[in-house]
């Protein structure tokens, strides 16, 4: 009697087990029949077990635009996504928790060994891939190179190269502008991840435990109407012009970055783009080959699916006498 009692006391926990996953295996195969494209959801469907595993997967290729539509209708702007083999998520499009996470509580969000790991073989241990004291050390180094004075030089040497003034004229601000809008919404880096050192609370409330993964997401901040406005889907570089002279917060607008951690090579990459593209367009005229718009890939740095292809002509100059110049 005793040996019986024994294996079934032993045998009831298993059994606990074993009904428990299937119910979760029930309601995750009853969730995916009944789930329709998912846009009509307001956040994750979570499930025991899983977590929200089924929602993630039914939009894994098209996550820029899920996550935007879940942060849009969130009333924080902020959303978790807690799944099964994967750390809890805090993604937020919130410029009041970007700036605690990139700037208030800057130390107590580094990029984590979760990332530097990954990683390392790929950037070492270079300013891109390290925290505390060896990335200020670097960042002290390092900071000189992008000094105003080299900026002006080469600004003005490039200026004259391609015979535009790439910072004085109403030409060179709307380039500024259309550059400054084309990233807005296609924003080089579509999210960045921080890993929180220890157990915090964001501004809008929503509590960050130690080692959750909290997503900035500069993609879906560009999209947000509560941001920018009604028109916030609409490429209008002429809001840029209209801005104050200190521009917009980078917490807003954190595609360089902001705090302590703002890209070294902003102005650099202006320039530089700058450059690029008044050469190019001053030149040559371009149209792409095919209709609609190419698909945003969100890797580590963001491209377009295949490239854009596109026909290329040079433009004609007219010269003094009248002529024209190809």
């Amino acid at each position: 009697m005793d040996l019986e009692c024994c294996s079934y006391y032993l045998q009831l926990p298993l059994l606990t087990c074993c009904l428990f996953l299937l119910y979760s295996i029930f309601n995750v195969f009853a969730a995916a029949r009944s789930c329709g494209s998912g846009d009509d959801q307001l956040a994750p469907r979570s499930y025991p077990v899983v977590g929200c595993l089924v929602d993630f997967y039914r939009n894994r290729r098209r996550l820029l635009g899920w996550y935007t539509a879940l942060l849009a209708a969130s009333p924080s702007q902020t959303i978790v996504v807690d799944r099964l083999g994967a750390r809890r998520t805090v993604v937020t499009a919130n410029p009041a928790n970007v700036e605690h996470v990139l700037k208030g509580n800057f130390g107590n969000y580094p990029k984590g060994k979760p990332f530097t790991e990954v990683l390392g073989d790929l950037l070492g241990g270079g300013i891109f891939n390290v925290d505390g004291e060896m990335w200020y050390r670097q960042r002290k180094m390092v900071s000189h190179e992008f000094s105003a004075r080299v900026l002006r030089e080469t600004d003005s040497g490039r200026g004259d190269v391609v015979g535009v003034d790439l910072e004085g004229s109403r030409g060179a601000r709307v380039l500024h502008a259309a550059l400054c809008e084309t990233m807005r919404l296609y924003p080089p880096v579509a999210w960045d991840s921080k890993h929180a050192a220890e157990d915090d609370v964001l501004p809008d409330g929503t509590r960050v435990g130690r080692g959750d993964r909290v997503t900035y997401f500069p993609y879906g901040m560009g999209r947000m109407e509560s941001i920018w406005g009604p028109d916030a889907g609409e490429f209008r570089p002429r809001r840029w012009l209209a801005l104050p002279r200190d521009g917009v917060s980078p917490f807003k607008y954190p595609v360089f970055q902001g705090g302590p951690r703002t890209c070294l090579g902003k102005e650099m990459a202006f320039v530089q783009m700058k450059f690029v593209a008044s050469a190019v367009l001053r030149r040559f005229e371009r149209r792409p080959v095919a209709e609609g718009s190419p698909v945003f890939v969100p890797l580590l740095t963001a491209h377009m699916a295949g490239g854009l292809k596109v026909t290329v002509t040079r433009r004609r100059h007219r010269q003094q006498n009248g002529t024209c110049e190809r």
